[in-house]
């Protein structure tokens, strides 16, 4: 050693501490650090690797700077999802696994985002070594050195086949049930135009039943013994029922074309009402059922279709008689409470079981055919109250017990003066 190398050495050490056993402590307490950061990198390594190793999502690594953007690794998750091995794979290009598919929109993706130097995501038709497709949902991110130059690529693959078949299913079968949609709105405007047409062409032959069997009750065509008089209320009576039958059809077509309109105008409700109620006391006679009512005296001026709102109710009355046995009672009040009019009216008829009580206003429903056929109707009433009453801007339901009743209700939100 030279005096020069000397007294640089001596320099250093009184860098270090100053003494050559001081320096040679401060070194080998620097050189166990160093040792130990080593290590903890090492085992900080080897963890990474295993990780990435272990994972359940597909990693691959790229070359950016190896011609064509060379595969240098992938994980034992890649192999599984693939089929190939790892010295099946370095050095391809990750095109590979399209192989003549090609032409693809998440490929087109993928590619812009490697020429912008940036993040991606696709989801790719891709191909196992025995041939089987599969989809490949696909995230890549650029890896850059401390230039800020992308020298590798990372791409994350997850196996989204049982995704995209449950997917691909359901749009199968929206498409199926749009169409099937499509086929019923066709079908539902036939039948609308079919209920109208049949409407229109039989009330010229019902009126001239009515006004023929008027005639033979008048004894237009000469007197009638009391059996001949009885078979033409009987007829008068068929027919005032298939009249209510093809007024309710060409509402229920009329609702369903959107041409049904109220005609609003102030009148007193309570004497709406308490006509409606008058015009089935004999009914209500017939059968031996008690019709009372609650009905302010004082006028109830209101703006509405007075018309339609007695045919709602004229619907509730006539099916509370209905199905009230003889000897029952038939119960309807009018109430006022702030800006609300509630109408109801209940019996002590069969009732109506509670899986019925949801679907009671629908089109056409009939509680049970072998009973409601009996009593006659098509099973529109209640839905076109439902309806009139609606559109009134007001509600409509029910409570019932089986054996022991049912109490219909509906209220309108209309101002009073």
């Amino acid at each position: 050693m030279t005096q020069i190398d000397r007294r640089r050495e001596g320099k250093s050490l009184q860098h270090l501490g100053g003494t050559a056993e001081q320096a040679d402590a401060q070194v080998l307490q620097l050189t166990l650090e160093l040792a130990e950061q080593v290590t903890d990198l090492e085992a900080s390594l080897r963890l990474r690797d295993r990780a990435i190793s272990a994972s359940a999502n597909g990693i691959v690594i790229t070359d950016r700077r190896g011609p064509d953007n060379p595969i240098i690794y992938v994980n034992r998750a890649f192999e599984r999802m693939t089929g190939y091995g790892t010295h099946e794979v370095l050095g391809q290009n990750c095109r590979f696994l399209q192989g003549a598919d090609q032409d693809q929109v998440g490929l087109d993706a993928i590619r812009q985002a490697m020429r912008e130097e940036r993040e991606g995501h696709a989801e790719l038709r891709n191909y196992r070594k025995d041939g089987s497709m599969f989809w490949n949902e696909l995230f890549i991110a650029p890896v850059r050195d401390e230039r800020g130059r992308v020298t590798h690529y990372v791409g994350v693959q997850n196996d989204v086949t049982a995704r995209k078949q449950a997917e691909n299913e359901l749009e199968r079968r929206s498409s199926q049930l749009e169409e099937a949609y499509t086929r019923l709105q066709a079908l539902d405007k036939l039948r609308s135009n079919f209920f109208g047409l049949v409407s229109h062409e039989l009330r010229t032959p019902l009126s001239s039943i009515v006004g023929f069997a008027e005639f033979l009750e008048d004894g237009v065509a000469g007197d009638m013994n009391p059996e001949q008089l009885a078979f033409v209320h009987e007829i008068q009576a068929g027919a005032r029922r298939l009249e209510g039958l093809v007024d309710d059809l060409l509402d229920f077509a009329r609702l369903e074309a959107g041409t049904f309109r109220l005609m609003p105008r102030e009148a007193d409700l309570a004497m709406k009402v308490r006509e409606v109620i008058a015009s089935f006391h004999p009914q209500a006679h017939a059968k031996r059922i008690e019709l009372s009512s609650w009905v302010p005296a004082a006028p109830l001026v209101v703006c509405a279709d007075h018309p339609r709102i007695g045919q709602a109710l004229i619907n509730l009355v006539n099916n509370a008689l209905k199905f009230t046995p003889e000897g029952g009672r038939v119960a309807v009040s009018l109430d006022v409470e702030d800006d609300e009019i509630r109408i109801t009216v209940a019996d002590t008829g069969i009732g109506i079981a509670p899986e019925h009580v949801a679907r009671l206003f629908d089109k056409f429903y009939q509680v049970e055919p072998t009973t409601t056929r009996s009593h006659g109707g098509a099973g529109l009433g209640l839905s076109i109250s439902k309806a009139l009453v609606e559109a009134h801007g007001g509600e409509i339901g029910l409570e019932s017990v089986p054996g022991r009743g049912s109490t219909f209700w509906f209220t309108l939100q209309v101002a009073t003066e």
